[in-house]
């Protein structure tokens, strides 16, 4: 079994180079993505480390990490769509993957797939992820005709619906906000204390406080690079992150034109509140100072990419698939993981 494929991905690369390539020239290019050139993780990990699960084209992949098996699980694509995203463990240990039109649970022993939510006629679902500290999912609702691969918005002033799901045994609680923005942006994680990350070029810390995030950059990791003669510039940044108990993981790569490979490096995490260190500019720098000096590289420039960078909930366990799967638990050393196809 070729797993996982790429060609997901492909689009939204594309798309954006594409943007950046054909734009004019202009006195300096300085070009670098926005929000929505993040990466969603598209996979997800069990706090057992045991089980993880991915999609490649409409199926679930199932990966038992303790058999060292791939299985493929094939969901009614009338309650999943064709095209899903999986966003991570319900509390009763459901898996919960969305597409755009609605939110969905996967019971992995009865094999059952039941809807959980439904976005509205003339809104989809932007992004969704799970919030461990307070068993809750959290779905960002868009216009319908907001677009996709916007490069125009960070937090778009055009999203303003969040919606709180919240579980009593089976049943699901919804819970209507009202926003003055985007508030969960595509690749945002929370970490098992509550505190939301999320990349845009950097990768921010905030705290969500009723409702309205409360944070600023924590990690100034990218480069701008000026670029007069047009094109693409050749800029590095966050895409994807996955935050563990101790590190933040952050898959760095170029933002725009056409080499997808980049790197997985991780930063050491403090875990004080935020905004302990950025009452003042030189809290900030000394912050940016210790942090960035933490750096090290998990695995270094890869032809293919590096994808599915996801961490469990409890932060003990993160995976990434980079032409075979890779696993660290306990924040230690990546191990290389030789998984069977056992679908036959």
């Amino acid at each position: 079994m070729s797993i996982p494929r790429l060609s997901k991905r492909l689009p939204i690369c594309c798309a954006l180079s594409l943007a950046l390539c054909c734009r004019s020239a202009r006195a300096a290019q300085m070009e670098g993505p926005t929000v929505y050139s993040a990466w969603p993780a598209e996979a997800v990990i069990a706090d057992d480390g045991g089980q993880a699960y991915c999609v490649d084209e409409s199926v679930i992949l199932k990966l038992d990490l303790k058999k060292s098996t791939v299985t493929k699980i094939n969901v009614d694509k009338a309650v999943t769509g064709k095209e899903f995203i999986l966003a991570g463990f319900g509390p009763n240990g459901e898996l919960i993957g969305y597409s755009k039109a609605g939110l969905w649970a996967f019971d992995p022993v009865e094999h059952a797939t039941r809807v959980i939510f439904t976005a509205p006629p003339d809104e989809k679902i932007r992004y969704a992820t799970v919030q461990p500290k307070s068993h809750t999912i959290l779905i960002s609702l868009a216009p319908q005709n907001h677009p996709d691969d916007s490069t125009d918005e960070t937090l778009s002033l055009a999203i303003h619906d969040l919606v709180k799901l919240t579980w009593s045994g089976n049943e699901v609680q919804q819970e209507h906000i009202r926003t003055r923005r985007e508030v969960l942006p595509i690749g945002a994680v929370f970490d098992i204390n509550g505190s939301l990350f999320f990349p845009m070029r950097d990768v921010y810390r905030c705290e969500m406080e009723d409702n309205d995030l409360n944070g600023s950059r924590y990690l100034p990791i990218s480069t701008e690079v000026v670029y007069t003669a047009g094109g693409s510039p050749s800029s590095f940044g966050a895409l994807s992150i996955a935050v563990s108990n101790k590190w933040i993981y952050v898959y760095v790569n170029r933002l725009g034109g056409s080499s997808p490979d980049g790197l997985i490096v991780r930063f050491r995490k403090d875990n004080g509140r935020v905004g302990d260190h950025e009452s003042t500019y030189e809290s900030a720098m000394a912050l940016y100072s210790k942090t960035l000096a933490s750096m090290e590289v998990v695995q270094g420039e890869f032809a293919g990419g590096h994808n599915m960078l996801c961490a469990s909930a409890n932060g003990k366990h993160v995976l990434w698939w980079s032409g075979n799967w890779h696993l660290i638990d306990d924040d230690g050393k990546p191990r290389l993981l030789s998984l069977k196809d056992a679908s036959r």
